[in-house]
């Protein structure tokens, strides 16, 4: 894929940032070491701007790509406490690079499916809102 895909490391990654990437992303790439995903609020807002996720199954994504399948990939499902760093990483390469091929397959040979997918990533966003986490909150902890 060199010279057909360009991609970008954002150091210092901020707000500002956040705002001009998601608007123009076609898939969004997450990949923090697992348990180390933060609220996933940087995937919430692309999913709302219609890129798809592809992101390692750790934090919200886990529910996400439950909900809503066709929203996206997920990586990284299978961890063995016993793995070394270096063996997690070669395992989890080797499924994010087979996840970005079918993705790419799809974006290129696929474009009613992958527009599909993009309607299914928007609608996923508008499950995970203030509202309804407080009444899930009042429904299943505080009754």
């Amino acid at each position: 894929l060199r010279g057909s895909i360009k991609i970008a490391v954002v150091p210092d990654y901020n707000v500002d940032i956040a705002d001009k990437l998601v608007s123009g992303a076609n898939i969004w790439l997450n990949n923090p070491i697992p348990p180390r995903e933060a609220s996933g609020t940087s995937g919430m807002k692309a999913a709302l701007n219609g890129a798809l996720n592809l992101s390692v199954l750790d934090g919200w994504w886990i529910e996400g790509l439950k909900r809503r399948p066709k929203s996206g990939w997920g990586f990284g499902e299978t961890m063995e406490p016993h793995w070394s760093d270096d063996e997690r990483d070669d395992i989890q390469a080797a499924e994010l690079y087979d996840q970005l091929e079918e993705a790419v397959n799809l974006y290129t040979n696929q474009p009613d499916e992958w527009l599909h997918r993009v309607g299914e990533s928007m609608a996923l966003a508008g499950h995970f809102n203030t509202h309804r986490v407080v009444e899930e909150y009042d429904e299943v902890m505080w009754s």
